[in-house]
C-alpha cells in the first residue's frame, strides 16, 4: 500500500488553512429579518451559505431568529463587507442582503418577501447528455459571492430566488458554462432560464469560479470554520484530495 503525495499536500493546505482560522478576527453580525411591511419575522433561518435540491432549501450552518426577528451571526472574518441570506421557516419568503463593516451602521436588516421558482435545463456542449455531477451556483449580482449551491437532478436545476439579480455559474467535474445573468421582478411566480451548457475545461477552474469537488459546508463544524474565515469573506476555498493507485 503506497501514500499518495497528494495526500500530504492536502495536509499542508488544511494546516495552512486551521492557521489561518485560528487567527481571524472573530466578531458578531446582529440584525433583523422583517417582511415587506417591516414586521418582524419570528423563526427564519440565516446563514452565509444555502443547499437547494429536491429535499429542499436548506443551510447547515444557519441560525434562527427570535419572536422579534433578530439574529446574532457569528463571523471569522477579516472582509470588510458580509452577505447573508435568509428564509423563513416554511421556505415561502426569502431575501438577501449586504452589510459593510467600515459603514456607520452595526446592525443588518434584511428584508424577505414572496420567492419565484427558478428552474432550467443543464446540458453538455453537444446538448443531448447531462453532465454527471454537475452543480449551479448562485450569487447575489451585486455582491459576487457565490454563496448558494444548486444540486440538480439529472439534466433540471431549480431553486427558488427572492427578488433581485442573480448570476448563476454551472459547473461539473472537468467541464464549466459561462455565467448567467437573471433579474427576479416583484410578483414574479416562475422563471425559466432555458438550457445552460458546459463545455470540457481544461486545467483549473478560472479565477474567481467555484468547483464541485467539495460539497462545501456539509462536512464537520471544522471545515465550515475554515470556509467561513476565508480571508475576502465568505467564499468557499476549494481543497482537492485524490490517491494514486
Amino acid at each position: 500500500m503506497r501514500t499518495s503525495s497528494a495526500w500530504a499536500w492536502g495536509f499542508v493546505v488544511v494546516a495552512l488553512l486551521a492557521t489561518r482560522a485560528a487567527h481571524a478576527e472573530t466578531r458578531t453580525l446582529r440584525g433583523q429579518v422583517v417582511d415587506a411591511d417591516g414586521h418582524a419575522v419570528p423563526d427564519a433561518d440565516v446563514a452565509l451559505a444555502w443547499v437547494a435540491s429536491a429535499a429542499g432549501l436548506r443551510a447547515p450552518s444557519a441560525v434562527r431568529t427570535d419572536g422579534a426577528g433578530r439574529f446574532a451571526l457569528p463571523l471569522m472574518s477579516s472582509a470588510p463587507a458580509t452577505t447573508v441570506w435568509a428564509f423563513d421557516g416554511p421556505r415561502a419568503r426569502g431575501g438577501v442582503a449586504t452589510i459593510d463593516h467600515a459603514a456607520a451602521r452595526t446592525e443588518l436588516v434584511v428584508r424577505i418577501g414572496a420567492l419565484a421558482d427558478v428552474r432550467g435545463t443543464l446540458l453538455n456542449a453537444d446538448g443531448k447528455t447531462y453532465p454527471a455531477g454537475a452543480t449551479v451556483w448562485v450569487a447575489d449580482a451585486r455582491a459576487g459571492a457565490y454563496a448558494l449551491r444548486v444540486d440538480p437532478e439529472r439534466d433540471r436545476f431549480a431553486v427558488r430566488l427572492p427578488v433581485g439579480s442573480f448570476r448563476l455559474l454551472p459547473q461539473a467535474p472537468g467541464g464549466e458554462g459561462d455565467p448567467k445573468e437573471t433579474v427576479i421582478a416583484p410578483g414574479a411566480a416562475k422563471v425559466d432560464l432555458g438550457t445552460l451548457s458546459l463545455r470540457d475545461r481544461t486545467g483549473p477552474p478560472r479565477a474567481g469560479s467555484l468547483a464541485p469537488a467539495i460539497r462545501f459546508a456539509e462536512g464537520p463544524p471544522a471545515l465550515t470554520t475554515l470556509l467561513e474565515s476565508h480571508p475576502r469573506g465568505g467564499r468557499p476555498t476549494l481543497l482537492y484530495f485524490w490517491e494514486h493507485t
